[in-house]
């Protein structure tokens, strides 16, 4: 109830789970049993939507007509490695 007015709530949601993840990377032998390197990785874990509508219920207090609300969210990110690795022979 907001106002004295009773809405119906309903909820969409964007549920794809789908995702991927490309990358590179080097390394460099810098002397026989040390080595350095770095890796970069882009992931991208697609996007995320939310709907909410809100339809005010018959015989309550007239208020508002109908409203929605919605929320977004672009699900990606970079990861950057640097790393040293020690062989032992």
């Amino acid at each position: 109830t907001i106002g004295g007015t009773t809405y119906d709530v309903s909820v969409s949601e964007d549920t794809d789970d789908v995702g991927y993840t490309v990358g590179a990377g080097v390394e460099y032998l810098v002397t026989q049993n040390f080595s350095l390197g770095v890796e970069y990785l882009y992931t991208d874990l697609g996007d995320s939507n939310l709907n909410v509508d809100y339809t005010p219920v018959a015989g309550t207090p007239a208020g508002p007509t109908t409203f929605s609300t919605s929320s977004s969210s672009d699900l990606d990110f970079h990861t950057v490695w640097a790393k040293a690795s020690f062989r032992f022979n």
